[in-house]
């Protein structure tokens, strides 16, 4: 299973019913409380991000083969003329992403065990880090796809990245970060087969 770029980008996304039973997928947001503190959890759908957010995605035994899928795309503007645009990695330190890139695809799993999978969403300077154009929105999605290369959405919001990070300590950067800290579980019984279950 290793559909292209272009059919991860075209393949259709259909929502998933938060009404039904398990199997459930778990997704965290997490990020770091000081530059040197531990992850500790955060909102899963904040409107403003300065610091890296890790993602950790725990699939149970579906008994069906699927990877993991994540994208980030700006909805507004040129990302390049603000001051920071956003990047995902399967990587937290920097030094590691040798090419930066809107999309994330883990390794095709065959289903038969639980799989937990990390992706981080990474805000990063543009050329012009003291531009005063508005920063982009971008839409952060997160999806399963089967080997029919159908893709069920996950999660997915829209953000802004913030000029300074002196936002994440702010008042207004608590609150937000305060809010929707629960993990999501995401129920696939709505397209498992019964058997599966």
């Amino acid at each position: 299973m290793s559909p292209s770029v272009n059919s991860i980008r075209l393949a259709p996304i259909h929502n998933l019913s938060g009404s039904n039973t398990g199997p459930y997928v778990k997704v965290e947001a997490s990020t770091r409380l000081g530059r040197n503190g531990n992850y500790s959890l955060t909102n899963h759908s904040p409107k403003d991000i300065h610091k890296a957010r890790r993602y950790v995605i725990r699939v149970p035994a579906i008994h069906r083969a699927y990877r993991i899928l994540a994208s980030v795309y700006p909805l507004n503007g040129n990302p390049d003329t603000g001051s920071r645009l956003a990047i995902l990695s399967e990587y937290e330190n920097m030094k590691n992403i040798l090419k930066p890139s809107t999309i994330f695809a883990s390794e095709a799993f065959d289903g038969r065990g639980e799989r937990e999978v990390v992706v981080f969403l990474h805000t990063v300077p543009t050329q012009d880090p003291k531009s005063k154009i508005c920063n982009s929105t971008y839409r952060f999605s997160l999806q399963i796809q089967f080997e029919t290369n159908n893709m069920f959405e996950l999660h997915q919001y829209e953000f802004t990245p913030k000029k300074s990070h002196k936002f994440e300590s702010s008042p207004s950067g608590k609150k937000q970060n305060d809010t929707n800290v629960e993990a999501r579980l995401i129920s696939l019984s709505a397209i498992m087969p019964e058997s599966h279950l």
